[in-house]
């Protein structure tokens, strides 16, 4: 039926396909407007405020209120960095009449003093216990006094990423290969990397274990590799002759380590081979995560044990450390993520001039959870006409089915939208035999308030689908195909009405089903899947803002034999979106879902179905 997964592919998901029920948790609440630009960000979680740089200069975001305020740096900023003991951000000015500076702003007054630092200044860190500020460029590494604002540099050569273990009050920067420095003394020492065609991208320090973690291109493969913090000696950890490195991070609360890869292949880079590495701090691993866009900017709480994940052009992946779950949160064009521990609030920062607001504490919605416990259920109607609420036990299994309508064979089309209403519970809506179609919103609890009418004339439409939030406004959409094969997409407005409808493409009507299958890819974006007449299976992914990405993808074979195809979301606890499929023999099979659009083992979850007249 399915594609059938490549040994190495099924490997590296075991781990993530494991069963269970996830935190489902981290729902986007606000979108701040900052000024275009933004390019970095930090929190202060003592003070509750976020820092973003913009191309004029810095927006100050209060945690609390989301009220904002602007400071000018004197140029265009690089970098930041803030030291959380004495209240004080620190930029780098990389242009404009500040250029080869960094502004020193006052956390409580605002106020701001310029300090010079040489020419194309970029990276920032700050070692919060010796209250010093290093800082990387073109004319090496400077060295800010925070008390004194005095400056020195030292000669490191070009310096591209600076990261400190401040227990050990040892300096790491790229500057031609790696070096340390001494904060004590400002001794250079130079890293052995074993290679002189190392070309090191990425450091990640964990002051834990006094551990630093390397990621580097070797001519035509990449290589991580762990300092070790005391010896200075380096040991590698893995490489990969097919894929390049990205991001890098350490989450030192539970001692792992997480590289973003993108897979090469033909040799040429796509943003849909993502992959995100997952190692234990003393070298197991990898557990590969398929993360479609690639991780190039990675952010852990520690707390939460969850790894937030952005890239340049798709949504923000959110991977659940416990049990590796992927899930999706529409947030395009992230530029930098900031964690606020403190709070459980996640900023994302887009270059268009925009926060994206994150709250880790609010349930994110389930598509089918209509008995509201938080797994996914199944309503199934019967030829009798009586409509049966299947609840999910999360973990690909069902309780007791219990009746919760009669007379529903009057309806000739029965689809579940998700939250269709905006009361954040899942809605069902039903063309009755005039073409009238009919919204069902859900009580939360397995019923049903009045039912409510959002239009008429849709029996001039042969399919009806429910991909979820289509054109990424954040409302819940449909996509229905006429009689002549156009599909259009009808945007949800969020309170149960209709935005105009649009055309996305002629020749539908060759396709013998389709459902919408939520984000299938991991491209950051709601798909469908479609079966033609000769029982192929086609990925159509979505570009978030309502048409399609890229060219259709062949995902399975032989699904001819399938009398319903069925999307009711993440049916077996993985964070992934899930397919049913009915045979002519009644028999349910689940096909769970692996990151990128591939399959995992089908499993025979029910027998006896072929009594159903619509699942949904």
């Amino acid at each position: 039926m399915a594609a059938v997964l490549s040994a190495a592919a099924l490997l590296s998901l075991v781990l993530s396909a494991m069963p269970g029920n996830p935190a489902r948790a981290d729902v986007v609440v606000n979108n701040i407007s900052v000024g275009e630009g933004a390019s970095n960000i930090v929190v202060n979680p003592v003070t509750n405020t976020v820092y973003v740089t913009t191309n004029d200069g810095l927006t100050i975001i209060n945690g609390r209120t989301q009220a904002t305020a602007k400071v000018k740096t004197g140029g265009v900023p690089a970098d930041l960095a803030l030291n959380i003991a004495t209240n004080k951000i620190y930029v780098s000015n990389k242009g404009g009449e500040a250029s080869g500076t960094v502004a020193v702003i006052d956390g409580s007054t605002h106020a701001v003093t310029q300090v010079s630092v040489g020419p194309d200044p970029y990276a920032i860190a700050v070692n919060q216990t010796t209250n010093k500020i290093y800082v990387g460029g073109r004319a090496g590494l400077s060295v800010i006094d925070g008390k004194t604002n005095a400056s020195t540099t030292i000669n490191t050569d070009w310096v591209t990423q600076v990261a400190i273990n401040q227990a050990t009050n040892r300096v790491y920067v790229l500057a031609n290969g790696v070096k340390v420095i001494n904060g004590a003394t400002n001794s250079v020492t130079q890293i052995d990397m074993g290679s002189s065609v190392a070309w090191p991208t990425n450091l990640a320090v964990n002051q834990v274990t006094n551990k630093v973690y390397i990621a580097s291109r070797v001519r035509n493969y990449m290589e991580l590799e762990v300092l070790d913090g005391a010896s200075n000696q380096v040991q590698p950890i893995y490489s990969d002759l097919n894929s390049s490195p990205a991001g890098l991070a350490v989450d030192e609360t539970n001692n792992r380590v997480y590289l973003g890869r993108t897979l090469l292949g033909d040799g040429t880079l796509s943003s849909l081979t993502g992959v995100l590495s997952v190692f234990g701090g003393e070298g197991g691993g990898p557990i590969d995560i398929r993360t479609g866009e690639t991780p190039e900017k990675i952010a852990v709480n520690g707390k939460t044990n969850k790894v937030y994940l952005g890239g340049n052009y798709l949504g923000v992946k959110v991977i659940d450390g416990t049990t590796f779950a992927l899930s999706t949160l529409f947030v395009k064009s992230g530029t930098a993520i900031a964690v606020n521990d403190a709070t459980n609030r996640i900023y994302v920062a887009k270059w268009a001039g925009t926060v994206a607001v994150i709250d880790g504490r609010i349930p994110s919605q389930l598509k089918n959870d209509f008995s509201g416990d938080r797994k996914t259920d199944l309503l199934a109607r019967d030829m009798s006409g009586l409509l049966w609420l299947y609840p999910g036990n999360g973990a690909a299994g069902w309780q007791p089915r219990t009746q919760v309508g009669s007379a529903w064979n009057s309806m000739t089309a029965v689809v579940s939208p998700g939250d269709f209403s905006g009361d954040t519970k899942p809605d069902v809506l039903a063309r009755d035999g005039a073409g009238h179609l009919w919204m069902y919103p859900g009580n939360g609890a397995g019923g049903w308030l009045p039912r409510v009418h959002v239009g008429s004339g849709w029996n001039a439409i042969s399919a009806i689908v429910t991909p979820g939030d289509f054109n990424g406004d954040g409302t819940s959409d449909i996509l229905a195909r006429d009689t002549s094969g156009i599909l259009w997409l009808y945007p949800g407005d969020g309170r149960g009405d209709w935005l105009p409808r649009t055309n996305l493409g002629a020749g539908w009507n060759a396709l013998t089903a389709i459902v919408g299958t939520g984000d299938f890819d991991s491209n950051g974006t709601p798909g469908v899947l479609a079966r033609d007449g000769s029982g192929l299976l086609w990925l159509y992914s979505g570009d978030g803002t309502g048409g399609w990405w890229g060219n259709r993808k062949q995902v399975g074979q032989g699904w001819n034999p399938m009398t319903a195809i069925v999307a009711p979301g993440d049916f077996n606890g993985d964070g992934r979106p899930d397919i049913m499929a009915r045979d002519s023999s009644g028999a349910l099979f689940l096909y769970p879902s692996a990151s990128g659009g591939a399959w995992l083992p089908t499993v025979r979850i029910g027998q006896g179905w072929n009594s159903m007249t619509a699942i949904l």
